[in-house]
């Protein structure tokens, strides 16, 4: 048993969630800078791209919701309140949410950055590794998800109240 109370099992799932988003945005930043740079046969940078553009703006999208569920729940942990979802909950949320969005941000830079993306010698061939490594840190997302229905199908449903 954890002599914490589960506090640092806590702290170290909203400390991997808050390390996959910096990983995450070293290789948002690194396509961004490829996309300033790479101009193929001589045309304009990619950054002039649709697609390109696009893809910039999804990678910035899923940071900022990672960052605002972090966020979040690292708040409510710290106030311990109990009003609407519990701060354990909000926790795995941030986790599972925050995995797969950052997991997602790496996908789009690598797409961005193109083939080259695949070599050792760039980083943002170990982003993409090291950013996958969340999801082998506590809670796995089968766990976490198995713990929010838990929640949500064993408690007894508030009455609603009356609108006015």
């Amino acid at each position: 048993a954890d002599p914490r109370g589960g506090a640092g099992q806590t702290w170290f799932a909203l400390g991997v969630s808050a390390t996959t988003i910096g990983v995450a945005q070293a290789a948002r930043d690194y396509a961004i800078e490829f996309a300033r740079t790479r101009t193929p046969l001589g045309n304009a940078p990619i950054r002039e791209y649709p697609g390109v553009r696009a893809r910039v703006a999804r990678m910035d999208v899923l940071l900022q919701r990672s960052r605002a569920l972090v966020n979040d729940a690292a708040q409510a942990w710290t106030a311990k309140g109990e009003e609407g979802m519990p701060a354990l909950d909000r926790v795995a949320v941030a986790k599972v949410e925050t995995m797969n969005a950052c997991i997602e941000v790496a996908d789009i830079a690598m797409r961005v950055v193109g083939g080259v993306s695949l070599l050792k010698k760039r980083p943002i061939e170990r982003y993409y590794r090291d950013v996958r490594a969340a999801l082998h840190n506590p809670p796995l997302e089968d766990r976490a998800l198995e713990q929010l229905a838990r929640r949500a199908l064993d408690q007894q449903p508030t009455p609603a109240r009356p609108t006015e």
